[in-house]
């Protein structure tokens, strides 16, 4: 498999797009300036590309909306695991205290930082969809005319 589908390192855009949301990109400003750039890494792609680029990332998206799901699943799981062996150590009430917020913010953290990759894949697949629509109707009919004949391809083997 490619790491770098449709060749852009996802990894790194993921990261770019989190500092834009949190203010500190140095090389976009605001989401407009990042839009622009994600239109100039897709600039070279044609109908066809778009479109599959465009599922891609609804695809995306939808595995971090598992992993999210996941993730609080192995959360409990982890605490209600965890607190057990507590019980059998000696601990004081603040020891214990401290630990338990040292587990809530690194849990509250991961959470928060899938959230925005959930986020980044949405955002990408909605600027592809405005480049697709910007595009002249002849090129758009590309994609109907191919969706079309699937349909027919799946109608014909169902008689």
């Amino acid at each position: 498999m490619r790491i770098n589908p449709y060749g852009i390192n996802f990894k790194s855009e993921i990261k770019k797009y989190k500092m834009l949301c949190r203010g500190k990109n140095p090389q976009c400003k605001n989401y407009l300036e990042w839009r622009a750039y994600i239109l100039s890494l897709i600039d070279s792609f044609d109908v066809k590309a778009l479109e599959n680029f465009r599922h891609f990332c609804l695809y995306q998206e939808e595995l971090e909306k598992y992993g999210k799901e996941m993730f609080f699943a192995l959360a409990i799981a982890f605490i209600t695991l965890y607190f057990p062996l507590i019980d059998n150590v000696n601990i004081d009430g603040i020891t214990l205290g401290i630990i338990a917020s040292v587990i809530s913010f690194i849990i509250s953290y991961l959470y928060l930082d899938n959230n925005c990759s959930m986020d980044f894949y949405r955002d990408v697949a909605e600027i592809a969809k405005e480049k697709i629509e910007s595009l002249p109707e002849e090129e758009r009919l590309l994609i109907k005319i191919n969706n079309n004949g699937a349909q027919k391809l799946l109608s014909s083997n169902s008689k």
